[in-house]
């Protein structure tokens, strides 16, 4: 498919409307670079349509490299003259940390170079997005309704989240009940307001929103405000999976691995759970990776897949794969053992609060077989200690043995 213009192109881009006329047609054709080129003469014509569509190429690299910045640079342009569409790109924009800046009276405004971890400016995303709100386009609604439920005091305000998610649901839109619905349910007092937080999210679930589909997912699970219905929670978290939610995934997964509330099916259980985890979900790739640390049937285990996964869980946060990743090069199993290597993990889990992970370090510094160069002492006897106070009898007995082999702390055999 060729990216040269044709004589068609070169005739079409001589009149700024006819240019964006067959823009559009040649992208609905997907000649993508040809239709940016058509794009472009009629945007710098000055063409509103034109000047939004050039900012959605540049932002989504079709027929063009990703340009996070030129794509503002077009927004802004069509922004300024009050489209709705660049005004909610714009307020997008704003959240992902890019800030526009006029240089002057009259002048186009320009965007300032981003830092690498830019917040996001929630007071300029309003700016931009309530006049087209306020005119009347829903998904500006549910868009302010947003920034108002998500943005930090004293910004927050659910009175106008709740009213503009519902400005847009009255127009019919799906998101402003899906909206409506996870900002009232934890706000819920009693049955009705948890009845109509529930009835808001099946009214977008019936227009197959996926995150909708999550909630209810969880609702069914959980039986918030209902008795639980495992089957009906596994057929929402089913289609909220399919559509890319990443904990439904990991939900979905393991209720098909246990067989919970639909039937067992471990492979494609597996699956579920390992798309989950590649996507970022700790708990998900911990699961993974004890199906890989137990035998199955006639396999053996497969320590070194395991570690890959509990490093990935761990990595995410999860304490308790962090530990197992430290028990794995403690012993060497799947992995070169390295006592040193299993301290980072240790630590990592116990300073998360794992108690357990707490004495297996204390057990690796008491070993000797850490290098001082490249293991620090660790508090474990503060740990222990902090523990023990609050009644604890096994975290009573691990600080007596530090105070007895002297671990973090002077060796004192009368307090042990």
């Amino acid at each position: 498919m060729s990216a040269k213009p044709t004589i068609s192109d070169r005739i079409a881009a001589r009149n700024p409307q006819k240019a964006l006329a067959r823009a559009l047609v040649l992208r609905g054709e997907g000649q993508y670079p040809r239709a940016f080129k058509l794009f472009i003469a009629a945007a710098q014509a000055g063409i509103t349509e034109a000047e939004r569509e050039a900012g959605f190429c540049y932002l989504n690299g079709i027929g063009v490299p990703h340009n996070a910045d030129e794509a503002g640079r077009w927004f802004l342009r069509a922004a300024n003259k009050d489209d709705a569409q660049a005004r909610r790109h714009m307020a997008l924009l704003s959240l992902s940390g890019l800030q526009a800046a006029k240089l002057g009276s009259g002048v186009t405004s320009l965007f300032n170079q981003r830092t690498e971890n830019a917040a996001a400016d929630y007071p300029a995303a309003l700016a931009w997005v309530l006049p087209a709100a306020q005119a009347g386009d829903m998904d500006a609604q549910v868009l302010t309704g947003f920034l108002y439920a998500s943005a930090p005091p004293p910004l927050s305000d659910d009175t106008k989240a709740r009213y503009w998610y519902g400005q847009a649901a009255d127009g019919g839109s799906p998101y402003g009940h899906l909206g409506l619905g996870v900002l009232e349910l934890p706000l819920a007092k009693g049955d009705d307001e948890t009845f109509a937080a529930v009835d808001h999210l099946h009214r977008a679930a019936e227009a197959d929103l996926p995150a909708a589909h999550y909630y209810l997912g969880v609702i069914y699970e959980k039986a918030i405000g209902r008795g639980a219905d495992l089957p009906r929670a596994a057929q929402h978290y089913s289609h909220a999976a399919k559509g890319g939610i990443r904990d439904a995934q990991g939900r979905y997964g393991f209720m098909l691995l246990r067989g919970i509330g639909v039937k067992a099916n471990k492979v494609e259980g597996e699956t579920w759970l390992r798309r989950a985890g590649m996507a970022g979900d700790p708990y998900a790739a911990a699961i993974v990776g004890n199906i890989y640390a137990q035998s199955g049937g006639d396999l053996p285990p497969n320590y070194a897949e395991a570690a890959n996964w509990f490093r990935l869980a761990a990595e995410a946060g999860h304490r308790e794969a962090a530990r197992t990743l430290g028990m794995l090069y403690n012993t060497g199993l799947g992995v070169p053992q390295n006592p040193d290597e299993a301290a980072i993990w240790f630590r990592r889990a116990a300073e998360a609060g794992d108690n357990v992970a707490q004495a297996d370090l204390a057990g690796l510094m008491l070993s000797k077989r850490t290098s001082p160069t490249l293991t620090e002492p660790a508090p474990v006897h503060e740990w222990f200690e902090q523990t023990a106070e609050s009644g604890d009898p096994i975290a009573a007995f691990n600080y007596a043995v530090c105070l007895a082999q002297g671990v973090g702390i002077e060796r004192d055999d009368a307090r042990a």
